[in-house]
């Protein structure tokens, strides 16, 4: 398995759908991959969205019109007494359980589908864009990383997510310590994306196990 973990591998991964060999591995990669972590988070962010409404329209009582519709049906099947047991057919169609059960199907479509579909397309799209922003989050949070551990003072890094269409720049202005000892940097943020622009300006430590945290954030006007 590459290095990089695909969409539709994380999806098979959080559904448990690969075999444990193929687990171990993404499992690997996930540890090396802080934006595959993000986006796996993501896929298990919607789907947690869409079971909670598939179980809130499997839970709604059915209205009175689909009890009457069901009753129909096993009455008409009842007194059907010359057809053959353990599959009756109706003239020229299905076999009556298959029937009942296809109406049943499509009444409960015909309720709840009004609903259902648009929370369907709804929660596929917020995820789509959850997904985007987790990989903003990741590609500008490495940025900052190799800027304020490996750039002098001046030196850029810029990232930019071809998905989101979103880019920018970090640069590090200042370098310190604070009175605990540990090394500070203060940097600047320049981003646009979506018709916007940002600029800020943060100062990060320098953690005992090489991470920088940023302390302090302010945005400026533009």
């Amino acid at each position: 398995m590459t290095a990089r973990l695909d969409d539709e591998t994380l999806v098979a991964y959080a559904d448990g759908q690969l075999d444990a060999d193929a687990a171990r591995a993404v499992e690997q990669a996930l540890a090396r991959d802080p934006q595959a972590r993000e986006t796996l988070q993501a896929l298990r962010d919607s789907a947690a969205r869409l079971r909670a409404a598939l179980d809130a329209v499997a839970a709604a009582p059915i209205p009175l019109k689909a009890v009457q519709t069901i009753d129909a049906g096993f009455a008409a099947r009842r007194g059907d007494a010359g057809a053959p047991a353990g599959g009756a057919r109706r003239r020229g169609g299905l076999p009556w359980p298959v029937a009942i059960a296809a109406s049943i199907l499509a009444l409960m479509i015909g309720l709840g589908g009004g609903q259902l579909l648009p929370d369907l397309r709804g929660g596929t799209e917020l995820a789509r864009l959850q997904a985007m922003e987790a990989a903003d989050r990741a590609a500008r949070q490495a940025a900052l990383q190799e800027a304020l551990e490996r750039k002098l003072s001046g030196q850029s890094v810029a990232w930019r997510n071809p998905d989101s269409g979103r880019q920018g720049e970090i640069t590090p202005v200042r370098t310190f310590r604070n009175s605990t000892g540990q090394w500070c940097r203060e940097y600047t943020v320049r981003e646009a994306g979506d018709g916007d622009r940002v600029e800020r300006r943060g100062i990060a430590c320098r953690l005992s196990d090489g991470r920088w945290r940023t302390r302090v954030v302010a945005y400026n006007d533009v």
